[in-house]
């Protein structure tokens, strides 16, 4: 079946281990264990080849299969946070957490959603490396601003570990977190918290946050409605967090709601645009280069304002 592409056969045994991992979490020992006797079985298998009759010589590429399999266990579990020593939840008595806010900010109706990146804990008076992602709800409150992407804070309040779902069939919240590393959350009042200040340095995410963020105030103010700001800002800066759920659902309805994503037929517009308007400099060579240069530099500065999403980032490569 697979003679003409045996590289699939390796990636589908790889894959394979890797899913297994995901949804039924086997131990590491089980990994290892699975791994140590197929390694070693297909090791003697290449030494001496004479254990193979013709008739079975099928077998080596089945235990192969296995060893690649229980590669993809192993990956898997080394990959998940969750599984490392030095995981926050695996730590007892933690006075304070250290963190980073690793995400873009998303302003919800009563908070502030966001994602915070633990790298220290604090446990009977001594700070210790620690690693875990946790997912944060800062109270809004307009004396006190949340903090922003990239900024370091300093909390107290135990993370809780998020719950399943309730009912049938419903959206299973707690696995999509943790296919993302994240396992635990927690709500932050204003009083939970406090700022650490620290020399950051340049963070190219932070100032694509920071800059599409200043746009986007500056599009509130020339677009009053709620609905056409939130089109508008969804349409040409991505940003699509104040789109009620009537507008979702009729934009859906009419099949067009990929438009409300900035992805690569965004990126092919503006280009095509610019091609256009640029076309008299393709009359000399040099001018070819050129016109090449600041189209790319062009097209990169709208995946900058766009907060560099994976779907921009991936239409300007």
């Amino acid at each position: 079946m697979f003679k003409g592409v045996p590289f699939t056969r390796i990636l589908l045994a790889f894959v394979a281990g890797i899913l297994l991992q995901i949804w039924l979490q086997p131990n590491l020992m089980e990994g290892v264990v699975l791994f140590g006797i197929s390694f070693l079985a297909y090791s003697a298998l290449i030494l001496f080849p004479s254990l193979i009759k013709y008739q079975t010589q099928s077998i080596s590429g089945v235990v192969l299969s296995v060893v690649l399999f229980s590669c993809g266990l192993l990956v898997a579990y080394f990959n998940t946070t969750a599984n490392c020593s030095d995981y926050f939840a695996k730590s007892e008595k933690i006075e304070l957490y250290k963190a980073k806010v690793n995400e873009e900010m998303l302003v919800k109706p009563n908070s502030i959603k966001s994602m915070l990146q633990i790298h220290a804990i604090r446990v009977d008076g001594e700070w210790q490396e620690a690693k875990g992602n946790v997912l944060v709800y800062f109270k809004k409150d307009s004396t006190h601003p949340a903090p922003r992407y990239g900024d370091n804070i300093i909390f107290k309040r135990s993370p809780i570990e998020v719950e399943g779902p309730s009912n049938p069939r419903q959206f299973n919240y707690k696995r999509y977190l943790s296919f993302h590393n994240t396992y635990h959350q927690v709500f932050l009042g204003k009083d939970d918290y406090v700022e650490v200040k620290e020399s950051k340095g340049f963070d190219l995410f932070a100032y694509s946050y920071s800059l599409r963020n200043k746009l986007l105030t500056i599009l509130q103010e020339h677009v009053k409605n709620p609905r056409e700001n939130a089109v508008a800002a969804a349409l040409v800066l991505g940003y699509s967090e104040n789109i009620d759920n009537d507008l979702i659902n009729a934009y859906s309805g009419a099949g067009a709601m990929h438009v409300l994503c900035v992805s690569g037929l965004h990126v092919g517009i503006i280009y095509i645009v610019l091609s256009r308007l640029l076309l008299f400099m393709d009359k000399k060579k040099y001018l070819k280069i050129v016109k090449f240069v600041l189209l790319i530099t062009l097209i990169w500065f709208y995946a900058l304002i766009t907060g560099l999403s994976p779907s921009v980032s991936r239409a300007s490569t």
